[in-house]
């Protein structure tokens, strides 16, 4: 199990926005509903912005980059799509943000490909 640094660092980056946006769920979610502070749907959001970039850099990590970034983050896309329509309350809102959160995660990706060559 060789794993390359730029795929140890993908899972290790995934897993650190997983953390972040638990984290998140559990702090900003809560006091966000409590105090009835209006956030544009940030904190009904939070798994959505999330779930996109750690899903996608933690696959691409663990599978040593065997499948392309763009088709780990389709995946992801799908994975999440499937889940907010069959097992979510449906939310277009979270929709929404899955495909701003790929648009980001794909800019940022772009980025990296940029500099690293």
């Amino acid at each position: 199990m060789n794993y390359s640094k730029k795929h140890i660092a993908a899972i290790i980056l995934g897993l650190f926005i997983a953390i972040i946006g638990i984290i998140l769920s559990n702090t900003y979610r809560p006091y966000i509903y409590k105090n009835q502070i209006y956030d544009f749907h940030l904190a009904d959001t939070i798994g959505n912005w999330v779930a996109i970039p750690a899903g996608t850099l933690f696959f691409w990590g663990i599978k040593k980059g065997r499948r392309k970034f763009t088709k780990e983050l389709s995946t992801a896309i799908l994975a999440i799509l499937i889940y907010e329509f069959t097992l979510s309350t449906f939310d277009w809102w979270d929709v929404l943000v899955t495909f701003i959160s790929a648009g980001i995660t794909y800019l940022f990706y772009l980025l990296y490909k940029k500099l690293a060559c």
